[in-house]
């Protein structure tokens, strides 16, 4: 009993310290580097967007109620400042706001410095020019919580391992999940990993639960897969932790990379890019710029084309795979990295500008089924 109340004084203490910590970041942080956040729908990105602007002396308010609330040890060692307020549009003619209600459903009031308006139109056309907004593309993200524990930030010193895995995938693996609700003209996580335990048996190796990682790591492997058939979304379910999974990706040359649940993009993509494993992937012109067969990626579009990408992952000589992971280790660098997100967040000059972010609570809305029809046309 007197315990449990010790532990409960502790965490109030230790959540009261956390405020006043970055409500002083907060207080210090020049006019201009405040931004007012006011969002009604979220879902994951907010930890890419905090960690692009991590260090950088900017400091946020919060709106409540918003829908996203930035996790308190995130910020700290971020070294961002945060305070909640309820009124976000005191002094907006200094400050940028970061929202995603229609222009016209925003109340009225001072000019803000800037607006930057959340578009979760993610896989639809490109927001019109004829606005005269700006647009820029968040790239799709690592698993929150790779932000949020600063993992992401161990990636480049990984890109330096050696290498003896061959191939190597971690993830969910459903037949249901992945198959039923993914309607994307691309073959399924299902039928891509399926497609590998069957025609590539002998090569194949997984992990489990009793799997000696150390030990594992040190002998060389052509094909490792760390699969997982629950579909709950969290981290613990899968055999590897997720920093053993950056470990494994960094020890591989190439990492399958199938569609997510619903939507054809999927976190360990952009994971296992930083760490310099090639992907091999179906969905390669969804990326902003697209992934280019042979040079930042493996693409293929059957069954057929995925096993001879594996065939030639198996044999490729080192040279050529040394050459094509400098390529991903770029592109990761110049174009998903949240340091490049932020650069072009920097570089807006635009008053009232539009940020088209992932949200995969819209999958099934018009994007969704826009891009469905026009890729069975093509």
């Amino acid at each position: 009993m007197l315990t449990s109340a010790y532990h409960q004084i502790t965490d109030r203490t230790r959540r009261f310290a956390e405020r006043l910590v970055l409500s002083a970041r907060y207080k210090l942080t020049p006019r201009h580097k405040i931004i007012a956040l006011s969002l009604r729908d979220h879902y994951r990105f907010g930890a890419y967007l905090m960690a692009a602007f991590a260090h950088r002396g900017y400091s946020f308010e919060v709106q409540t109620p918003c829908a996203y609330r930035p996790k308190h040890k995130q910020m700290l060692r971020m070294g961002i400042g945060m305070v909640s307020v309820t009124d976000i549009y005191r002094d907006g003619d200094r400050k940028t706001l970061i929202h995603d209600h229609s222009h016209d459903d925003l109340p009225g009031g001072p000019e803000w410095r800037s607006k930057i308006l959340l578009d979760y139109d993610y896989y639809g056309p490109f927001f019109e020019a004829s606005t005269g907004h700006e647009t820029l593309f968040m790239p799709y993200f690592m698993h929150p919580s790779m932000y949020e524990s600063g993992l992401y930030l161990e990636a480049i010193a990984l890109r330096g391992n050696e290498r003896n895995i061959r191939v190597f995938f971690a993830g969910t693996v459903a037949a249901g999940a992945y198959s039923h609700e993914f309607l994307w003209p691309y073959m399924n996580r299902h039928e891509i990993i399926s497609t590998v335990l069957t025609h590539f048996e002998g090569a194949v190796e997984c992990i489990t639960a009793d799997t000696q990682i150390s030990e594992f790591l040190k002998r060389p492997h052509r094909i490792v897969l760390a699969l997982t058939r629950q579909t709950s979304d969290v981290v613990e379910k899968h055999p590897l932790s997720q920093r053993e999974m950056l470990q494994f990706a960094s020890r591989s040359d190439f990492f399958i990379n199938p569609p997510g649940w619903r939507i054809p993009h999927s976190h360990n993509v952009i994971e296992a890019m930083s760490v310099g494993a090639i992907p091999i992937l179906n969905y390669a012109a969804l990326f902003d710029p697209p992934l280019e067969d042979m040079k930042t990626c493996f693409s293929f579009t059957s069954k057929k084309q995925l096993q001879d990408k594996i065939d030639l992952a198996l044999s490729l000589p080192k040279s050529q795979i040394a050459e094509l992971r400098a390529n991903v280790c770029r592109y990761y660098d110049e174009h998903l990295a949240p340091d490049a997100f932020f650069e072009q967040f920097q570089a807006i000059s635009s008053k009232e500008t539009t940020i088209r972010v992932h949200n995969s609570r819209y999958t099934g809305q018009a994007a969704y089924l826009r891009n469905l029809l026009s890729s069975t046309k093509g």
